[in-house]
């Protein structure tokens, strides 16, 4: 780890041969890196969650209307629709809503680590944050989340009797 940027206090004991210092602001820096990943997988777990609800809430629909185009089976095509349709729906908005919930506690949680970051390294107890990598699994929950959305306008656009 480079020294650059650290407490000159720090530096004066690593100097003076206390490994010490140095150590805790490695551990230091390396905490918040283990904080971003934690929050990483936290957003990957709502995402499972949310893909589950949309999933299911999608394909309750679709088996809804392959069981009323099964011409063998005595049922009122129109409120089998209805009554799954919205059973569906209501799925699908659950997950999309738990998502955008999810997407924002992420990028807010993101932000203080940051923050708090960047007071420590201005007080020169950390050193300055590199540039993270862009979040992959933000760019999946949001291309989730479009696709929630298009699952639900799907739904709704579809006629009430029929696939």
């Amino acid at each position: 780890m480079s020294t650059e940027g650290l407490d000159p206090r720090i530096l004066e004991s690593t100097e003076k041969g206390d490994p010490r210092a140095e150590l805790a602001a490695v551990r230091t820096g390396l905490a918040f890196e283990r904080a971003r990943q934690a929050a990483d997988r936290t957003l990957m777990a709502i995402l499972r969650t949310s893909l589950t609800l949309i999933a299911f809430g999608f394909g309750a629909f679709q088996v809804a209307v392959l069981f009323v185009l099964d011409s063998s089976v005595p049922v009122d095509p129109v409120a089998v629709l209805r009554t799954v349709r919205l059973f569906g729906f209501v799925l699908i908005l659950l997950g999309v809503s738990l998502l955008a919930a999810g997407i924002v506690a992420h990028l807010v949680y993101l932000r203080r680590l940051r923050a708090h970051r960047a007071v420590l390294a201005a007080r020169r107890i950390v050193p300055a944050p590199l540039d993270p990598p862009g979040s992959v699994i933000l760019v999946v929950a949001l291309l989730l989340l479009l696709l929630g959305c298009a699952a639900a306008v799907d739904m709704l656009l579809r006629p009430a009797g029929g696939a």
